[in-house]
């Protein structure tokens, strides 16, 4: 198993970042001395889940013998940071890796009904940078990010930036 946190530069958690796991498959060929005459690699398994509220991941199943790489994801679909490579996983080990994140720019809050003044549920939120503004006319595609309200009628939604990870 591998598990751990994804924390901001203060230590808080930033949540529903996908981190993301990619096996690759190393062979070599020998000739007939025993000595290495070629090697290849090619792609193996992919695993991947988000962070809950937490920050914190666990992915149990890894396939042994393969080395993976590891990143973390913002909602957007950017990489938000690249971990290092880990190597054969046997099974029933557990390695922790943690991620730290300079500065994940997450938006969140709470959307409460004006009349009710109760939390609404399943409430879109569509967050544009000023930046991505444009023109009604304009045929250009908009940039924006998206999210929905939780059963408590909170929402949170970050965005990818570069970071570090320990």
């Amino acid at each position: 198993a591998v598990f751990g946190t994804v924390l901001d530069a203060q230590g808080a958690a930033v949540p529903n970042v996908e981190v993301r796991f990619a096996g690759s498959i190393a062979t070599e060929s020998y000739d007939s001395e025993g000595r290495v005459s070629g090697s290849s690699t090619k792609s193996g398994d992919k695993f991947s889940t988000l962070t809950d509220a937490g920050g914190a991941y666990r992915i149990e199943k890894f396939d042994p013998g393969q080395r993976y790489t590891s990143e973390v994801v913002g909602a957007d679909g950017e990489l938000i940071t690249s971990g290092p490579g880990i190597i054969n996983l046997a099974p029933g080990t557990r390695h922790e890796l943690n991620f730290v994140v300079n500065d994940p720019t997450i938006l969140q809050g709470t959307i409460i009904g004006n009349a009710t003044n109760k939390p609404v549920v399943g409430m879109g939120v569509i967050a544009i940078h000023e930046s991505h503004i444009q023109p009604s006319y304009s045929t250009a595609p908009r940039k924006h990010q998206s999210t929905t309200s939780g059963p408590d009628g909170r929402y949170s939604r970050s965005q990818g930036r570069r970071a570090d990870s320990d």
